[in-house]
């Protein structure tokens, strides 16, 4: 008989039985009755469940705005991040990312934007339709930049293209403080004066 992908190895409650087991055998053995340690829990593992999102951030040594229209404005976008990159980023618009090293283009449907403060987008980079936000803040000349995203799928499949959103946003973050600070398109190695 094949086990429910929660139980199989890598399955969620495989992956967090050293929190949950010693309560459940304590529980079935009679020694520990206390349900309501048991439903606590499991409201936190459904809550590790619930928060299927992702958050970085990266400090980059240039004023807000100029972090903020490297990511809005495509023209500079495509300069360390997309390719063919043509128009900014504004409420309501529909604009489409492509990458030299990705087979296909993906569509980015701009739901808000703040001068320097906050853009956030749905689209579907990981397979799955996800909302993106993105967060600025500026102290003393230094803006951190922190990108948040979620909506997938609470099961194995949502864990794994979290995982692989995560590493495209750090790559996505460092391109951009290359560029920012040191002239330098990191996807392809360089310096924007060459491209």
């Amino acid at each position: 008989m094949k086990r429910p992908p929660a139980l199989q190895p890598g399955g969620f409650l495989c992956r967090y039985r050293l929190i949950f087991l010693p309560f459940l055998f304590l529980h079935k053995s009679g020694l520990y009755s206390q349900k309501s340690d048991i439903c606590i829990v499991v409201s936190i593992l459904k809550r590790i469940v619930m928060k299927m999102k992702m958050q970085i951030q990266q400090q980059i040594a240039k004023p807000v705005h100029e972090v903020f229209n490297a990511i809005v404005d495509q023209t500079q976008l495509s300069g360390y991040f997309t390719i063919d990159g043509k128009g900014k980023m504004e409420e309501g618009k529909t604009i489409t990312w492509r990458w030299e090293d990705y087979d296909g283009s993906i569509d980015i449907h701009v739901k808000r934007v703040e001068t320097d403060k906050f853009i956030s987008f749905n689209w579907s980079g990981s397979g799955s339709e996800t909302t993106v936000e993105i967060h600025f803040e500026e102290h003393d000349g230094i803006t951190t930049a922190k990108i948040r995203e979620y909506g997938w799928d609470k099961d194995d499949n949502g864990i794994a293209r979290l995982v692989e959103q995560t590493q495209g946003w750090t790559q996505m973050l460092c391109c951009l403080k290359a560029y920012l600070e040191y002239d330098i398109n990191l996807r392809t190695i360089k310096h924007k004066e060459n491209a």
